[in-house]
């Protein structure tokens, strides 16, 4: 309740921002935006109107610019005791590590893609996972604004609750609702409609959420 109108102006940016004339075209002649005058540029209903527009995805320039530019050189993340003379072994062993999981994990990039997509959407969440089948060590993982609804208190976000569809056949829709709260990691299976939540599942009902528990603590 009450991010309807947030989530379809994310919809507008990243329609903008992936540089898909079909998408600008079917956000702006959505219900959304019924009081767009008929014949503005992208409020256009048929293929033959579609066909002769161009559109230069200066969006997505300008957000990729940004990004470089707040990391134009690559983040370094230190151990203070590692730094000081006669640093323990246990702090500079820490270090060592560290570096090396920066490095195979790829953080400079995904640092990247996270500004990026932010500068797009007016936001991002970036997290730590740790899936064995896919590396040994931790990577980060970039979840966009538009995928995501944050609770926030006093300024501090205190929870937020991610989504993804996972199977979308035009009639049933099955998402993965992903919850992070103090202590606390919850996972839910639903299956619905394009505007409807629906019913909670198991998650076993799916391979892509089959391996998860409902509750991390």
């Amino acid at each position: 309740d009450g991010w309807d109108d947030i989530l379809d102006k994310r919809r507008e940016w990243s329609a903008w921002y992936s540089g898909d004339a079909s998408k600008l075209a079917d956000v702006y002649s959505s219900k959304v935006y019924t009081p767009t005058p008929r014949g503005a540029f992208w409020a256009t209903d048929t293929h033959e109107e579609r066909r002769v527009m161009l559109h230069v995805p200066i969006a997505g320039d300008i957000a990729a610019t940004s990004a470089d530019l707040l990391f134009s050189e690559a983040p370094k993340a230190q151990i203070p005791e590692a730094h000081q003379e006669g640093a323990p072994a246990g702090a500079t062993a820490t270090q060592e590590r560290l570096d090396q999981l920066i490095a195979v994990g790829g953080v400079h990039n995904r640092l990247l893609e996270a500004a990026e997509t932010a500068a797009a959407l007016g936001g991002v969440f970036i997290g730590p996972v740790w899936d064995t089948d896919v590396a040994s060590y931790p990577i980060l993982r970039v979840v966009q604004a538009d995928a995501a609804i944050p609770e926030f208190a006093w300024g501090y976000l205190r929870a937020v609750t991610l989504f993804r569809v996972i199977e979308d056949d035009g009639e049933t829709v099955w998402r993965h609702i992903e919850r992070h709260e103090p202590g606390f990691i919850l996972h839910a299976l639903y299956r619905g409609t394009h505007d409807n939540l629906g019913r909670r599942v198991a998650l076993t009902q799916k391979p892509e959420t089959a391996g998860l528990q409902e509750i991390v603590q």
